[in-house]
């Protein structure tokens, strides 16, 4: 059963969609189910200024990444790292107990994006300060489980380029047909209140 203010979130789900030019991006699988989500974020000294994202999953899923998307907005890494599950619940109203993953998974998207954000910080050359290392660390242990292979040699690196590219067109191909059933659903669930 979905309760209201789930149904309310699904008639106008905030912030879908992709954004190319992230400076962090989260990503998550849900261990228990098939939903998989994306969030993207944009900085600006540190402070959110912008999100989207996508999430391949159940109503519930979609629901609380978006509340997730609102809810970092104008806020700083600290912030972010600081949301509890409670906090999206307040904003999801009652979920039964199989749902929470689905809830839990929109929270792991908040270590996951600024885990991606320090290492792109980092690549541009831009050494974090030891305090942002060790958030970096903390973020990285919550982020979700990744095959543990990135301190390899430069023939490692190549094949890493490519499964990135062809991770790319795949998602490319699966999220527009996500955006499209996003759209379907906050349409039946449009026509649906108005009856």
């Amino acid at each position: 059963m979905i309760n209201e203010k789930i149904l309310t979130i699904l008639a106008n789900p905030k912030n879908v969609g992709q954004m190319r030019d992230a400076d962090g991006t989260g990503k998550v699988k849900g261990e228990n189910c098939r939903d998989f989500s994306k969030l993207f974020v944009k900085f600006e000294d540190r402070v959110v200024t912008e999100t989207k994202f996508q999430t391949y999953g159940g109503p519930v899923s979609i629901a609380a990444v978006s509340v997730v998307s609102e809810l970092i907005k104008g806020k700083t890494i600290e912030q972010m790292l600081e949301i509890k599950l409670a906090d999206i619940l307040k904003e999801l109203g009652k979920v039964s107990e199989d749902q929470k993953p689905c809830v839990q998974n929109a929270l792991d998207l908040i270590p996951s994006c600024v885990a991606s954000y320090y290492r792109k910080q980092e690549k541009k050359g831009d050494a974090p300060s030891p305090e942002i290392k060790k958030e970096t660390k903390a973020a990285a242990k919550k982020e979700a489980p990744k095959p543990k292979k990135e301190k390899e040699e430069k023939p490692a690196e190549a094949k890493t380029s490519e499964a990135e590219l062809k991770e790319k067109i795949d998602e490319l191909d699966i999220f527009s047909e996500i955006d499209q059933i996003t759209a379907k659903i906050s349409e039946a669930v449009n026509k649906m209140k108005k009856k």
